[in-house]
């Protein structure tokens, strides 16, 4: 379980002139055996807040729990050193020994650490988490004779030889091209599972984020904006930041005109109404957002025209990527971004129909 509470941190700028806010209070806490991730654009404080419960930083204010125990206070003057919070710890750079073969480079924690075990412990350590990390038989092997996959390997089986309860992802697998890191996403989230492992991860990738976690905080500005799970994040967008970074959205700016008893509102846009799932929070006459994912607009036909939610349009764009279409259809004052199938025959220039799933349509704040 790891627990953060208020927690702040500063840095001085370039400059030295003035201070920066890399974390504002944040809070939040991981479960154990979660996969939880910090997902956000550069310079949000997610690497910084990582840095802070290993260790590695200082906060000005707020405390940090590991495991049930207090690890930061600054309420209590309590900071305990890195090398007893117990953590493992996977950078985005892997820090591999250069002049180490796999071995010394995945027992260093065990040989040179703190708590100092036997030379069989070592070997007998050192062989699982070879074989957890599927780097059976590459023990002599020179570090700079591995891959990059196999480095961020070794990595992890470094941060998993002293068998902590805790493990700190950095952006592991930014290194790595775009299908080796498709593989290791499996990897590294099928094995935190498997060993029932608390897990922290850091990353800007979507996509990563997505596919790996149980649960996704995502940040701005040393601020968490949103957390939930990935479906709900996804699906569920609480401000346009979140939308547009997760993902794909379409916006179209409207204002609400009616709120009705299941659950819907009915919002006025310039080429229509549309019917949405209505959050908490809205009223008549706020002026709004509807967003809408490109694989939740569908095209439809004059004589399977719905009856709500059909916007008509006219086709500026059509992109074949091999899976989908990827469309751009001008709809009034807006352009609507929408997949479909590579086989369907959309002609550039021609007038189409648009229907958007009423429960798929959000409406998040302007």
């Amino acid at each position: 379980m790891i627990k953060i509470q208020g927690l702040k941190k500063s840095f001085l700028s370039q400059e030295q002139s003035r201070s920066v806010q890399a974390l504002r209070g944040i809070s939040f806490e991981v479960k154990d055996d979660e996969f939880y991730t910090l997902l956000g654009p550069s310079g949000c404080g997610k690497t910084t807040a990582l840095r802070c419960i290993a260790g590695f930083e200082n906060p000005e204010e707020g405390e940090i729990w590991i495991d049930d125990r207090l690890v930061y206070s600054s309420y209590k003057k309590i900071n305990v050193p890195v090398t007893q919070r117990d953590l493992g710890i996977v950078f985005q750079s892997y820090a591999i020994w250069p002049h180490m073969n796999v071995f010394q480079n995945v027992a260093f924690p065990l040989a040179y650490g703190q708590h100092r075990v036997s030379r069989q412990k070592i070997r007998e350590r050192v062989q699982q988490a070879l074989k957890l990390t599927q780097l059976d038989g590459l023990d002599n092997r020179p570090a700079p004779y591995l891959s990059g996959g196999q480095q961020q390997r070794v990595a992890l089986a470094r941060a998993l030889v002293h068998e902590p309860r805790v493990l700190l992802l950095d952006e592991p697998l930014s290194n790595l091209d775009a299908n080796l890191r498709e593989d290791m996403r499996l990897e590294v989230r099928e094995l935190s599972k498997r060993l029932k492992m608390t897990t922290l991860y850091v990353t800007h990738d979507q996509l990563e984020a997505l596919t790996m976690s149980d649960r996704v905080s995502v940040m701005k500005d040393g601020q968490i904006i949103q957390e939930g799970t990935a479906l709900e994040i996804y699906k569920m967008p609480t401000s346009r930041f979140v939308a547009k970074f997760i993902g794909i959205a379409n916006f179209i700016p409207g204002r609400i005109t009616a709120v009705m008893e299941n659950g819907q509102a009915e919002v006025k846009i310039a080429s229509g109404t549309l019917h949405c799932a209505k959050p908490e929070n809205v009223s008549v006459g706020d002026e709004v957002l509807v967003m809408i994912r490109p694989e939740d607009i569908t095209v439809c036909l004059p004589e399977t025209r719905p009856d709500g939610n059909v916007l008509e349009g006219n086709i500026e764009k059509v992109v074949f990527t091999g899976e989908m279409l990827d469309c751009r259809v001008k709809v009034s004052d807006s352009i609507l971004r929408l997949h479909v199938h590579p086989n369907k025959i959309l002609e550039l220039g021609k007038n189409i129909l648009l229907h958007l799933i009423p429960q798929r349509c959000r409406i998040i704040p302007r």
